[in-house]
């Protein structure tokens, strides 16, 4: 039998497993519970469970049935993505024998996305996944996706014209864009582990603690933030500037800020990259953020930029050093009763910000190391703390390491550093999804949220530090040559 011959038995087998899953699952699923779910609610079910579940039904019985329906189809995507992803990692490895055989890792890497999947689809909607379900049903009715609640008195919605795209997959079942932040993450996951050949079993250690660690099932699979995909486009920019696709990088970068408005923090670093000007980037850039601005004004008017006006005015919050000194527990205190420094994070930001650029301008830092000391300086000083903003140093980070294997022994100060920070926000966001995602004064944990910014800060500025000292001429020997399939 041929190779062809063999990759086509392997696909046509695939396929039937899934289809056969997704099939037996539909049909138990659709004849079944929903009769289960009626006889319970008709009181004809006279069992301990039933009374249970009875005393915990409210509301209307189609309201039940439309719960379990969009349950039911998001499993069946769920199976879709799984298959995606095992169709990927069949494809990168060779089916004639060879080192690039399937082996342990890849059947790892299978069961954990099976897992990962799994958890994305149980935990339903969550934080603010519950907002956005709420912001795309109103685009698809032809409301006004920044239109300010009437409950807190701002847009649910402070994000960026691109973010209301995801209302298609959200029409089609309101947890399929959570599956595909889920199923992008873990295709670049499997890329990126896939290109890194340590001589460092420290390095190597540190990559899997941060591909699959607490902090991706956290953000991603439990509350299905949507930064991933900021994330990911940042690193699409990455990844093609330095191969001199200038335009792409543009586009990918421009992208991210129509989602989220913080990679702007970003476009310094690729504009004067290595000390020379790089017009084509600019103008991919702003054209790709003028066309989607237009379509965005025509389509809903002024309101797009109510995110802009929100996000100067809101308070400082959770893991940010501003929140800590309003709070009971500033050194501030001795000095006024109500201490705020809010005013000043922008001012620090920009300062900190054209510091770091400066540095990494004469030292001609590779771009990766850039942009992830900007990244890591833009979250230490803004005043907004929230734990999902930190995705975009996770996945840098991530390259960053890949493309450094002998980091442990060349430069040991910036791993612990490094490490340091990422396990810091790692276990910060086990307790805070522990506690619900929200704390409030009252609650039992309700004190973390005056304290936490403080050690985020130091943990922060050490890796700033740790960073400046390293980065003076990198040493090109450092780096991996080769990059993953699919990568670059």
């Amino acid at each position: 039998m041929s190779v062809g011959e063999l990759k086509r038995g392997w696909l046509a087998a695939l396929l039937i497993l899934y289809g056969t899953l997704i099939l037996i699952w539909l049909a138990f699923s659709g004849f079944f519970v929903p009769a289960f779910i009626e006889a319970l609610q008709q009181g004809r079910l006279n069992s301990s469970l039933a009374r249970a579940l009875q005393a915990r039904m409210h509301r209307a019985p189609d309201h039940y049935q439309r719960l379990w329906s969009s349950f039911v189809y998001a499993v069946a995507w769920a199976l879709v993505c799984h298959l995606s992803l095992t169709l990927l990692t069949k494809s990168l490895v060779s089916t004639s024998g060879g080192r690039n055989q399937w082996g342990r890792g890849e059947t790892a890497f299978v069961f954990l996305s099976a897992l990962f999947l799994g958890l994305t689809v149980l935990s339903g909607p969550r934080h603010d996944y519950v907002a956005y379900v709420e912001i795309w049903e109103r685009v698809w009715r032809g409301g006004d996706p920044w239109e300010v609640s009437a409950q807190f008195g701002y847009p649910l919605n402070a994000y960026g014209p691109l973010f209301n795209l995801l209302t298609i997959p959200a029409a089609i079942n309101p947890l399929l864009p959570k599956l595909l932040f889920a199923t992008s993450y873990l295709a670049f996951a499997f890329l990126i582990f896939r290109s890194f050949k340590a001589s460092s079993q420290n390095s190597n250690r540190l990559l899997l603690a941060i591909l699959y660690g607490p902090f991706v099932w956290v953000e991603i699979a439990y509350f299905g933030h949507f930064d991933i995909l900021v994330a990911l486009v940042c690193i699409s920019a990455c990844l093609s500037a330095p191969g001199g696709r200038e335009g792409l990088a543009g586009f990918s970068l421009a992208a991210g800020v129509l989602l989220k408005y913080i990679p702007l923090s970003l476009l310094p670093f690729f504009l004067f990259r290595a000390g020379r000007f790089r017009p084509r980037f600019m103008f991919i850039f702003l054209f790709t953020i003028a066309v989607g601005t237009a379509m965005s004004w025509l389509i809903w008017g002024n309101t797009l930029f109510r995110p802009l006006a929100f996000a100067t005015g809101r308070p400082s919050t959770f893991a940010s050093i501003f929140r800590f000194l309003r709070g009971p527990w500033s050194p501030l205190t001795l000095l006024t009763p109500t201490p705020n420094l809010d005013r000043f994070s922008l001012p620090s930001l920009l300062a900190s910000g054209l510091f770091v650029f400066v540095i990494t301008l004469r030292s001609r830092a590779k771009l990766d190391t850039a942009l992830l000391l900007a990244a890591v300086v833009t979250l230490t000083f803004y005043r907004v703390g929230f734990l999902q903003y930190q995705m975009i140093v996770y996945v840098l980070a991530t390259l960053w390491i890949a493309k450094r294997p002998a980091l442990t022994s060349r430069r040991p100060s910036l791993f612990w550093a490094l490490a340091g920070y990422l396990a810091w926000f790692s276990a910060l966001d086990l307790v805070y999804a522990y506690a619900g995602g929200v704390l409030h004064p009252q609650d039992p944990l309700g004190w973390l949220d005056d304290i936490v910014g403080l050690p985020s800060f130091l943990l922060g500025i050490s890796l700033i530090y740790a960073f400046l000292r390293s980065t003076a001429r990198e040493d090109e020997s450092e780096d991996v040559a080769n990059s993953a399939p699919g990568l670059t």
